[in-house]
């Protein structure tokens, strides 16, 4: 009898798994599955002449806020300049959503969800509960938006549903060996083709996605809610976007928190390989916890497993299965998959659950994996979150496709994860024949004189490497760490030490004096206490 799917437990709903994190944690994987861009991170500098920082007098634009989200929530638009060196040109629009205050409202905060490419909006019309503190959203205006090629702003557009399909799960290799020449090349055409329409759908928009103007457009956003400074809460890729803005608007920075911070000085390979290891690992949790349970169609020892697992992307990549609908299952379909799995340890609930019937050549469950990461409904796609990754990524870094090199890089990451490596490797194929060059270079930031900003981060993160967290924090001028010892990806609203931390920072600007190292027995200490996340602070301040 067949399993429950993850998707549909019954009385255990996945409130860990959404899209918006999946892309950020995906991006590696999708380095791969794509042959396209890897971890990138939004640091590349800003280009062109003139002052880019704009006027702080507040513009004459109000912004139009109307009831949304079944009254929960108010949402607007508002245009900003396509090219911000030519602000009387053309327009584009962006998408906003807000919580609106209800005790003494101390200001706005803006949030960024953690997956490059994902849509603020969404994010927090289903997320906004527990995005902030219950203090924080109770005396500040919360605004999520969807950055620029995002979403419900003006978005990049590349292919149809169908078209879609086939890039995502078609095999354009023609059987050439991973690596090879000819595999290089026909990978190349591929991506050639899938960035040429985008080219054509976009037009303009692709070349100014980058997130040295999305930099430009919050400070724009600051602007048109009235704050003298911008209250900031970014995880993940949001970390970079905040970061940047210390770096091109220090004055203008009031609390700033960047949760698990991306080290803006690493070059791509260096990320690539950082997170292929940590993939690695995490998937060897996932498949020792796997074997304890007799349902687990991976057998023998943790390591014979990761070999399994292995072998199914070796045979997939040789010559892909087909689902019961027909369509390809490729290497690349099951590595999304997988990192679909580890995204989330609800997943876990029903262990090895997308290699059931792998080894008869079943491979429907591997595909509603794969579905799911891909963001696809009954042969439709609910959002643009892979065109606009790509797009956004490509611009904030280049790419070096020369092949020697690629090979190079594959054989660091194969040593560095034996199971996944491989097919985590040519990451920089898709940015090297996209059609808009890249802006920038890896670079280290400073926020000189920018107001202290916290940079949280969980000491074993197995995805972003607590190192990350620490060179960012080292880097800004007036960067705070604020550690939690365990292996979170984002720690604030997990920890009660944390949450207090940054709370007490949000609302009455408190900055610790040295990093108070977090815990679980810290934690632990808070909840005896009686510490419950909201009586620390009362709704209407003195």
């Amino acid at each position: 009898m067949p399993r429950h799917s993850p998707f549909s437990q019954p009385g255990r709903p996945l409130k860990g798994l959404r899209r918006a994190p999946l892309v950020a944690i995906v991006a590696l994987a999708m380095a791969a599955a794509l042959s396209g861009c890897s971890v990138l991170f939004p640091f590349a500098a800003l280009n062109g002449g003139g002052d880019k920082r704009g006027s702080t007098s507040a513009p004459e634009e109000q912004l139009d806020w109307e009831s949304c989200n079944e009254g929960l929530m108010q949402c607007a638009t508002t245009d900003v300049p396509l090219d911000w060196d030519d602000p009387d040109g053309e327009q584009i629009t962006l998408s906003l959503i807000k919580r609106v205050a209800e005790g003494d409202k101390l200001g706005t905060l803006f949030i960024s969800p953690d997956g490059l490419g994902a849509s603020g909006v969404d994010y927090y019309s289903v997320s906004h509960p527990g995005a902030t503190g219950i203090a924080v959203k109770e005396h500040y205006d919360v605004v999520a938006w969807d950055p620029r090629g995002v979403g419900s702003s003006t978005a990049v557009e590349c292919l149809d549903a169908a078209g879609m399909d086939d890039y995502l799960y078609g095999d354009a290799s023609g059987g050439a060996k991973r690596g090879s020449d000819a595999w290089i090349a026909a990978e190349t055409e591929r991506q050639r083709t899938f960035g040429a329409a985008c080219a054509e759908k976009s037009g303009d928009l692709l070349g100014h996605v980058d997130t040295a103007s999305t930099v430009r457009d919050l400070e724009h956003l600051r602007e048109l809610v009235g704050d003298e400074k911008l209250n900031f809460l970014g995880g993940l890729y949001g970390t970079g976007i905040g970061a940047k803005y210390a770096d091109e608007f220090p004055d203008r920075v009031g609390r700033m928190v960047l949760d698990t911070g991306l080290d803006p000085s690493l070059t791509r390979d260096e990320s690539d390989l950082a997170q292929a290891k940590g993939i690695e690992g995490l998937l060897r949790e996932y498949v020792e916890s796997c074997l304890e349970s007799p349902e687990c169609p991976l057998s023998g020892t943790p390591d014979e497993a990761m070999r399994q697992i292995r072998a199914v992307l070796d045979k997939l990549d040789a010559a892909p299965g087909r689902g019961s609908d027909g369509r390809p299952v490729t290497a690349s379909t099951a590595l999304t998959a997988i990192i679909l799995t580890l995204n989330s340890r609800d997943t876990w609930l029903a262990p090895g659950y997308p290699f059931e019937g792998v080894s008869e050549g079943n491979y429907d469950n591997m595909l509603e994996f794969a579905d799911y990461g891909n963001g696809r409904t009954n042969g439709e796609y609910a959002s643009n979150d892979t065109e606009a990754f790509t797009a956004i990524s490509c611009l904030d870094m280049p790419a070096d496709a020369d092949p020697a090199h690629l090979r190079e890089q594959a054989t660091k990451m194969e040593a560095a994860a034996p199971t996944l490596g491989p097919y985590l490797a040519y990451g920089a194929l898709t940015c090297a024949s996209w059609p808009e060059p890249a802006s920038g270079e890896p670079q280290a930031v400073s926020g000189a004189g920018a107001a202290p900003i916290l940079v949280l981060s969980a000491t074993e993160s197995p995805l972003f490497p607590y190192a990350w967290s620490e060179a960012l924090a080292g880097q800004l001028e007036s960067g705070t760490l604020v550690s939690y010892e365990g292996a979170w990806d984002t720690v604030y609203g997990r920890s009660p030490c944390v949450n207090v931390v940054v709370d007490d920072y949000f609302m009455e600007g408190t900055v610790p004096s040295s990093d108070p190292r977090c815990s679980e027995a810290k934690d632990q200490q808070l909840r005896d206490e009686g510490y419950d996340g909201s009586s620390r602070w009362p709704l209407e301040l003195n």
